[in-house]
């Protein structure tokens, strides 16, 4: 997942503020939502998603540094909306 550094730090400290002590002690479910050409929106559940860094970086130039996140997920549950 690619978020912008900004995201990663405000995600870590509603982690902490939660009692956690960082975001890779949380597991969580991620939505994911597509609209293809037609207008069709579907859905997508990322079941137990757990991060396993948080990486820090610059790259010259960038006023908004996107960081790849990576983790782990227990389950995909495809096209939610039609369940």
């Amino acid at each position: 997942m690619t978020i912008l550094q900004s995201e990663l730090i405000a995600l870590n400290k509603s982690a902490v503020a939660a009692g956690y002590v960082d975001l890779l002690d949380v597991d969580l479910d991620i939505q994911v939502s597509y609209v293809d050409s037609a207008g069709t929106l579907t859905i997508d559940r990322i079941v137990g998603a757990s991060f396993s860094e948080l990486p820090q970086g610059l790259k010259e130039g960038d006023m908004n540094q996107e960081i790849a996140l990576p983790f782990v997920a227990l389950d995909i549950e495809y096209n939610i909306t039609n369940a």
